[in-house]
Order: structure tokens, then sequence, then C-alpha cells
């Protein structure tokens, strides 16, 4: 496996001599325990929110958490750090969440402030009133484009009463390249069973131009001394935003043992990416002789009558 983890390492480093940088204006994944550094609560709800050990938003743990208690109506804000926009016209944010709902409509947004909190303009706004897992991403501009030291903050507008949680992760905010494709995940399990693979990948256009064609480079993980496989290019039609997920042509015959597989997307539509620190992944698994699934059972009752039940029903839920 050493000559393979070297090859792994040879494609990484080989994407990054290449690559130019793509404006990351700001990137937060709460994966600390506590809220991150510099980062503030302002109006409303100042007790409501915090960092909570789950991944209901759909990122990895540790995620952000409003929760109902104590009850106010009106604007609720989480601040970010300073943010220099200087020459910059538009900007994308994204951010992932999911909407616990206990009765009605509720509002979320995001927000910027070039004058230290004092006027904030909306960079998007949406209501919701339906349970589940929403991800956003929004082109925006605001008054404060262009500015230094611009805050960015996630807020909350209505009556807390009429949520149980709300969970947010996963809050970025970028500029936008002509031609950007990322490689967001290679669709391999953590353990699978000795046999053939088939190998499962998923990217996504996060550049203005439609995605035709792209080509990938991976390494043939079954013989060490085979090296780096043929390029494959695969024909697409991937407009601005969109994912899909495709298969490598190539399969591989594995026994039991650990195996590093890494995947580099080297051109898109013939040429170079414009952003190319987002075009490689390595995953690391392993291949047992065979596996089967243990299912617990946990059985808890409850009632909406019992109040000192919610905490309970709240650690079940994360359970």
């Amino acid at each position: 496996m050493k000559r393979t983890l070297l090859l792994a390492l040879m494609l990484l480093l080989s994407t990054a001599m290449f690559a130019q940088s793509r404006a990351t204006l700001l990137l937060e994944t709460f994966d600390s325990d506590e809220m991150p550094a510099g980062w503030t609560i302002t109006g409303l709800g100042t007790g409501n929110w915090s960092i909570e050990k789950s991944n209901k938003a759909g990122g990895s743990p540790n995620e952000l958490m409003m929760y109902w208690m104590p009850q106010f109506n009106g604007i609720s804000r989480v601040v970010s750090t300073p943010v220099n926009l200087t020459g910059i016209e538009s900007a994308v944010f994204s951010i992932k969440h999911y909407f616990d709902n206990y009765g009605g409509t509720s509002t979320i947004g995001i927000a910027t402030s070039s004058d230290n909190g004092a006027t904030w303009y909306s960079a998007w706004e949406q209501e919701y009133s339906a349970t589940g897992s929403y991800e956003v991403r929004e082109n925006f501009t605001t008054p404060d484009m262009g500015k230094t030291n611009v805050l960015f903050c996630i807020y909350f507008n209505g009556n807390s009463y009429n949520i149980n949680n709300w969970y947010f992760d996963n809050f970025e905010v970028f500029t936008q390249e002509d031609l950007d494709i990322k490689l967001i995940s290679v669709d391999v399990p953590s353990i699978i069973n000795a046999g053939e693979l088939e190998v499962n990948f998923t990217v996504q256009n996060m550049g203005l131009t439609t995605i035709e064609s792209f080509t990938v480079e991976t390494v043939n993980i079954v013989d060490e001394n085979s090296g780096t496989l043929a390029p494959e290019t695969f024909e697409t039609n991937l407009a601005p935003f969109e994912q899909a997920q495709f298969t490598l042509g190539t399969t591989f015959n594995l026994t039991p043992g650990t195996y590093t597989l890494p995947i580099s997307i080297s051109e898109v539509n013939g040429t170079s990416d414009d952003d190319m620190t987002n075009n490689s992944l390595t995953n690391v698994f392993n291949v047992a002789m065979g596996t089967t699934q243990k299912i617990p059972m946990i059985e808890h009752f409850s009632s909406s009558t019992c109040g000192p039940c919610v905490s309970v029903n709240y650690t079940m839920s994360q359970l």
C-alpha cells in the first residue's frame, strides 16, 4: 500500500501546483464544541443558540442550533467575524439547515452589515413551514459589497414558540469562477465486503458555465506496482450548482485489507479548471471478508401533555 499512498500524494500535489485561488470569503462548519471564535449573538434570543453534537443539517457533527426556549418574538442574529469585500460586486452564499417545526411559519435569512451591526441588509430571506432538510445556495448583492469589515449573519425572525429546533451547518460565502467543478465525495463506504468494487463519485458545478465534460484520474489500488490508470473522460450537461453522481469505468477486485483511493479531476470542458483546489479527494476504506447489519431497537414513551418530557424527547431525537 505504500506505493498507492505515494501515488495518491503525487496526484494531490500536482493538483495543488496548478491551483488558482477561488475566493472563499467566509467558511464556517461549526465543528468546534463552542461558538466559533469572534462570532456573536445579537438581538433577541441570545440564550437560544448553541453548538450541538449532531448532524441534522446534513454536514458533519457538530452544528449550530437554535432552540425555542427561552421564548421570544422578533429577530435573533448569529454574527460572523468581519470579511473584506473590497473589489467584490457580487458573491454566492451556501448553507445547509434542518427545520424542526412545531406549528405555523417561521423565517430565516442571511444579511450583511458594514457599520458594526447598526444597519443590516438582507441578502436572502425565506419562510418555512414544513419540517425537513434544506440546502440553500444563492447569488447575492447588498449595499455592503465592495466595503471592508463586513459582517454576515444568520438570522431568525418570528416567534420562537413556533419551532422546536433549527439546525445550521456549512455556511460559506465565496466568489464564483467561470469554470469550476467540485468533487463532492468518493462514494465508497468505510467498510465493504471483499469482491468486485464499482466506484461511484459525486461532482457539483460551482461555476457560471455549464459543464459538458470532465476528465478523471486515479490509481490502480489492486496492483501497487501498476501506477496511475488511463484518464477517463465523462460527458455530461451540468448546469451551475447542479450535482450528479458518476461511476468509474474501472472496477477493482479487492481482498480483505485497507485501501487508499485517490480521485482527481484534471480537465473540465477540455481545459484547465479555474479552481483546482476542490478537484481532488482521497477515500480510505476497509475491505472485510463479510459484513452483517446490527439493528438496535430503542423504545421511548412520551406525551404532548408531559412538560418534563421535553428535554428527554430532545435527547431521544438526537439519538
